[in-house]
């Protein structure tokens, strides 16, 4: 909603897995090594993640930090329904 378009705007799998990749960063790149672990893992270049602050730079830091939280590759990292709609960003 900030930058008025998605971030990952892929057409296939595949290509939306590269979008992904090429904007948070591979998954053993990114701290989720265990990902390979995963039936039909898809090996990718390995990519450093990219500033969010530079995808999204009009988003104010609060809502930046709820974004990052959200939108982490390992699941088990990502922030968790309660703890979200009690971020700073809502308050």
């Amino acid at each position: 909603m900030y930058i008025g378009k998605p971030i990952f705007n892929g057409h296939t799998d595949i290509e939306q897995l590269s979008i992904i990749f090429d904007k948070l960063g591979s998954p053993d790149m990114n701290g989720w090594q265990s990902a390979q672990n995963y039936p039909n893992f898809l090996c990718f270049e390995n990519m450093q993640p990219k500033d969010l602050n530079t995808l999204i730079p009009n988003a104010p830091p609060d809502a930046l930090d709820l974004i990052k939280s959200m939108i982490k590759l390992d699941p088990q990292k990502r922030i968790k329904i309660k703890d979200a709609i009690n971020h700073q960003y809502f308050h």
